[in-house]
């Protein structure tokens, strides 16, 4: 967001109309609406695969599109990346809380979804501060740089997360499975 103008710039989007709707409306719209129906699949989904690889799956939907927007060079190409990463983020919402459940008994749960829900502002606004940073240091490039260091840490805790983390037996923190 504090890069919106920078990033319209870039696509030669220079009235403030065009900007607000170009980059603050359609944007969003298409991020929000599309990532949420891909949330509901992932409902579906997660009753019939590996939660773990839809997981891992989710994650790099998102931030392999978002590693890309960076090189984005037209707007077509910059709201294709956008909208895929929404898909990813929309993802991983009904994962992560089927997930929590398993790891976690009813007792803790509420604990550890105030933990996650923590995590998620935590980095949405680590990357609001980082995208403004580096685009007031750079106002023709910084926003790219902003989601390659957003995009590239995402890739070493899935791998830390494919090699080392097992799939959650279902119901596993319920005292009625035990």
């Amino acid at each position: 967001a504090p890069n919106l103008k920078n990033i319209a710039h870039s696509f030669m989007i220079i009235e403030q109309t065009d900007i607000d709707w170009y980059m603050g409306g359609l944007i969003p719209i298409l991020f929000f609406i599309l990532g949420g129906a891909v949330s509901l699949s992932m409902g579906y989904l997660s009753q019939r695969f590996s939660r773990k690889n839809l997981l891992l799956a989710s994650v790099l939907m998102g931030e392999i599109p978002c590693l890309l927007t960076a090189y984005s060079t037209s707007y077509t190409e910059f709201v294709v990346f956008r909208t895929l990463c929404g898909f990813g983020l929309g993802g991983i919402f009904p994962l992560l809380f089927s997930v929590l459940g398993d790891y976690f008994s009813p007792k803790s749960r509420a604990v550890a979804s105030a933990w996650i829900s923590l995590a998620m502002g935590l980095g949405i606004g680590v990357g609001q501060l980082a995208g403004g940073i580096l685009g007031d240091k750079d106002p023709i490039n910084g926003w790219r740089t902003s989601f390659i260091v957003m995009a590239v840490p995402s890739f070493f805790f899935a791998g830390i997360y494919a090699l080392f983390c097992k799939e959650p037996i279902r119901g596993r923190a319920e005292k009625e499975f035990a």
